[in-house]
Order: C-alpha cells, then structure tokens, then sequence
C-alpha cells in the first residue's frame, strides 16, 4: 500500500481522491496494527494515547476502561508505526492524528475517529475477500485468541489485556478447537497406558 501511495500515477497528487482513499485506507491499517502489537490496545486508549506516554522504550499508560496502569514494552513494530505518524502529529501532543487541538471536544473527535475507522476497516476486508465484518475490536480479540493458540496461560492473558478479571478475557477467546480437545484426550490415554499408577480397573468383578 505504501508504494501504492507513492509511485501511482493516479495517487501521486495528494489532493486527488483516490490519493485521499488509500491514504485513510493505509492509516486504519497502521491503527489496526498499532492497537494489536500494543498486547491489543483498545482504540479509545490509541486515540488518547500522549508522547509523553513513551518514555525509555516503554509505553505507560491508564486504561479508559478500568482505570489500570498499562506498561508495555515499544516493539520494533510498534516504533515503525509511531514513526509512520510524526510528520502529522508535530506540535501536537497525542501519539496519532485523531484528536486534534480544532477546538472540539476530544470525545467527540475520538467518537469520529472510531466511525471513520470502522468504516476504513471494512472497507479494507472487501479488497482482502474477507467476508466477516472487522471492527476495531478485532485487534484485541485477536491477540487475545493467538495467545490462547500458543498457549498462554489466561492469566498472563488478562494481565496483557488489562482486564480486571480473568471471566473478562474468556469473551474475547474462541472455543478451543476439536483437534485440541482431541490431542488432550489422547495425552490423558497415553498417561494410563504408561504408568500403572494410572491403570484403570479391568471391569472384571
């Protein structure tokens, strides 16, 4: 998407449409990024989210939500997308371009914000051929999913998420798949077979 922005013909007057298009296209991109490598930040968190809030490669901030302090360590990734942004946020105090000092209200300016980039998201699953609608909740259940898959405990689950309780981060998870029950279940059979400490009863009275 970056080159497209840079080397179409079509694209290479900024104030053309279609420059405008792929441009908001590319930056709920990098918002969409930027929320699920940052342990699945939730969007009203990026939107707010100050420079002064990274200091000494670590990100600190306090959930909107809960009220609970976040650490999280800026990843390579994460640096790349923030770097993305500078040249739009100079003079400003906010991270990305979605409050701005215009006078507005920043609720109102974040509310905006989330329609745009809801809207942009579905726009972005249509050129991809994914037939589900993508919010910017996705971020966050997806990480939260992927962690499950490479089997991280739900505590520290939770604790990346930033959910008061555990029953929270269970919403955001998919129910395991059949071939993981599967291959639990044959753990459980092959333990019996080998020890005798677990051999079962023969059944014989």
């Amino acid at each position: 998407m970056i080159w497209i922005l840079t080397n179409s013909s079509n694209t290479k007057n900024e104030d053309s449409p279609e420059y405008k298009a792929l441009k908001n296209l590319y930056r709920a991109r990098q918002y969409f990024g930027f929320c699920f490598y940052a342990r699945g930040m939730s969007f009203v968190d990026m939107s707010y989210l100050r420079k002064d809030c990274i200091r000494s490669g670590f990100i600190r901030y306090v959930r909107k939500k809960t009220g609970q302090q976040m650490e999280i360590k800026v990843t390579p990734e994460l640096q790349a997308i923030i770097n993305s942004f500078s040249s739009e946020v100079q003079g400003s105090p906010y991270v990305f371009p979605i409050i701005k000092d215009n006078g507005k209200p920043p609720y109102k300016q974040y509310e905006t914000g989330l329609r745009l980039q809801n809207y942009h998201l579905k726009k972005l699953t249509a050129l991809a051929g994914i037939r589900k609608t993508i919010s910017t909740h996705w971020a966050r259940h997806s990480w939260a999913s992927i962690g499950k898959k490479e089997n991280l405990s739900i505590r520290v689950i939770s604790e990346c998420l930033g959910h008061t309780s555990e029953k929270t981060t269970l919403i955001y998870l998919d129910s395991l798949d059949n071939s993981l029950l599967d291959a639990a279940n044959e753990k459980v059979i092959s333990a019996v077979s080998r020890s005798p400490v677990h051999a079962l009863p023969s059944g014989r009275p």
